[in-house]
């Protein structure tokens, strides 16, 4: 005989993991990033998801980055290729990380979430912050200064990211578009 509760704001977590209940939304946005460490899928829940992993984003940190992406994933970057699988795509993300194109931060302007197909769009301004990176290759910092003199020390750029999901709502797909084949940079810092 098996008995089944439901308690409101609660959701049991997917099939195929440890038996568990979810905490609701509630919850401040740590708490979301110590459970994504752990990988524990938070039921319905793409909106925060996506909080998170743009936080460890824009502060670029890689391995929590890459912890938010399925073993099987792509990346389409803005250029046209395509990264996949997880080596791939951190390699991909790595470069973004470099210094090359400044500190990059993307502040959020909207967001559309289909969470019956667990997909996501997220519309952003990307903000480029030139700050000295050590270590950088003389060939990277060469980019990087002549970016700088274009553009000056802070620029920003409209793009957007579409996100697919699986069950455990790690990244299966993020695809990432521009409104320009070039970015329109505008100088100064982006609107918040």
């Amino acid at each position: 005989m098996s008995l089944s509760v439901s308690y409101p704001g609660i959701r049991p977590i997917s099939a195929g993991r440890q038996s568990a209940f979810t905490k609701p939304a509630a919850y401040d946005k740590s708490y979301w990033q110590i459970i994504r460490l752990g990988k524990i899928p938070m039921a319905n829940d793409i909106r925060n998801v996506l909080h998170t992993f743009n936080d460890a984003f824009s502060n670029q940190r890689l391995d929590e980055v890459m912890n938010y992406f399925a073993d099987e994933c792509e990346f389409r970057e803005m250029n046209g290729h395509t990264a996949r699988g997880k080596q791939q795509v951190r390699k991909a993300i790595h470069f973004a990380f470099s210094g090359v194109y400044g500190k990059l931060t993307f502040i959020e302007k909207s967001m559309l979430i289909d969470e019956q197909k667990k997909t996501a769009s997220f519309a952003w301004y990307c903000q480029h912050d030139m700050l000295p990176v050590e270590g950088m290759s003389f060939t990277k910092k060469l980019i990087a200064t002549l970016i700088k003199l274009r553009f000056g020390q802070s620029f920003h750029w409209e793009g957007m990211d579409y996100f697919v999901f699986d069950d455990d709502l790690n990244i299966v797909s993020k695809q990432s578009y521009g409104r320009a084949v070039i970015p329109k940079f505008v100088r100064g810092v982006a609107p918040r």
